[in-house]
This record gives structure tokens, sequence and C-alpha cells, in this order.
């Protein structure tokens, strides 16, 4: 793997985790190809999960939720924990089409929590 695949699979992690400010791994994300081949870093139901719970905490407003699952929504370099698959990617399509699906309230944060079922 090349340095610059270990520094975009780097600014990904830090997306899953929102390590840092979005709009910052947002900026880095794109200078990035869209397409990508190999191993990419994985998306547990453990991220989905603390997303909500910051969101439940009030670090992060729904809209910024929305903006970070969709940054992470049809990603290559992203694969889904492989024992949630589906767990994972029908939170995460909630999560990224609020007007398709349902707006992110507090209740439902706490019942998509309760779905994952994550300690």
């Amino acid at each position: 793997m090349t340095s610059s695949g270990m520094d975009r699979l780097a600014v990904v992690r830090d997306l899953l985790e929102l390590s840092r400010p979005l709009e910052k791994i947002m900026a880095q994300l794109a200078v990035f190809d869209w397409d990508y081949e190999g191993a990419g870093v994985k998306l547990t139901k453990k991220h989905l999960s603390m997303a909500l719970q910051r969101y439940l905490r009030g670090e992060f407003s729904g809209f910024e939720i929305e903006s970070w699952a969709n940054q992470i929504e049809g990603r290559e370099d992203i694969q889904f924990e492989a024992d949630s698959v589906r767990e994972i990617g029908d939170v995460l399509y909630e999560l990224a089409n609020p007007t398709l699906t349902q707006p992110l309230d507090y209740a439902r944060a706490k019942t998509l929590l309760d779905e994952l079922l994550v300690p």
C-alpha cells in the first residue's frame, strides 16, 4: 500500500470515529479519488452508536449527523462489520436520508441505539 493509501485510510478512520471536526475531515477526503481498491476501514455498530450518543449529548446536530452519514454511505474504502451488515446499512441509510425515512430526534436516536445493542 502506498503512503497516500495509508493517509487516506487514516482520514477515513477519523471520519468513522469523528475524531476531528467533520469539515476538516471532509476537506481532506475531497482530495482523494472516489474509486478505491483494497482493504478499507471497517464501519462497526460501535461507530454508529458513538455518533448517536454524541448527538444525544448535544455535541452534534441532526444535520451534522446526516452530513457524517452521507460522507460514509457508498464509500468504497469503508466496509461494514461482517456480522452486522444489514443493521449497519439500515441505520446508516436512515441517518443519511432523514427526508426519505424520518428526521433524527432524541427519541429516534434512543431507539436506534437500542436497536444497535452495543454495550
